[in-house]
């Protein structure tokens, strides 16, 4: 900030002039905004919904008012997302607003780290693939398809 001081007369009454300038290139805050975790966080949230109605970047972009670029700097956390479109999204999305900020998670066998989950759902096919396995007819098919999953996934790291 730059300040100037200026003594002038106006008639026989002396005047103070004070000049206060500030230069946003010289300023020592940031003027930009910063995404924060939480942004990432909805953005993940947003896009978990999303694949869950099985709709598109493109149509939820539509029913909201931006293009699908915009959906998908949300849901990678790189834009922030205001408050009225949150609440537009989730009303294409038929969820409350709460659950965007919501990590935590539970299992049958107990609760399961928030982000570890998130960053699972966020994988591709994920959703699909938990949709396909939770209509599985029974426990045992359920538990020969986590068998093989995790049979191919070490044999693949090897």
């Amino acid at each position: 900030m730059a300040a100037s001081c200026a003594l002038t007369r106006v008639g026989k009454s002396p005047i103070i002039m004070y000049d206060f300038h500030v230069d946003a290139r010289q300023a020592d805050f940031q003027m930009t905004k910063r995404t924060e975790p939480v942004d990432k966080l909805v953005g993940q949230n947003i896009r978990i919904f999303r694949t869950a109605k099985g709709i598109s970047q493109t149509e939820l972009g539509n029913a909201v008012g931006v293009t699908f670029q915009q959906i998908q700097k949300y849901e990678k956390g790189t834009n922030r997302v205001g408050s009225s479109r949150l609440a537009k999204i989730a009303a294409v999305l038929e969820v409350p607003i709460s659950r965007f900020f919501d990590n935590r998670a539970m299992a049958s066998d107990g609760p399961v780290a928030g982000p570890v989950v998130t960053d699972l759902l966020t994988s591709p096919y994920a959703v699909q693939m938990l949709k396909a396995f939770s209509s599985l007819p029974s426990d045992r098919m359920r538990r020969s398809l986590v068998i093989l999953a995790e049979t191919i996934s070490e044999q693949s790291s090897n």
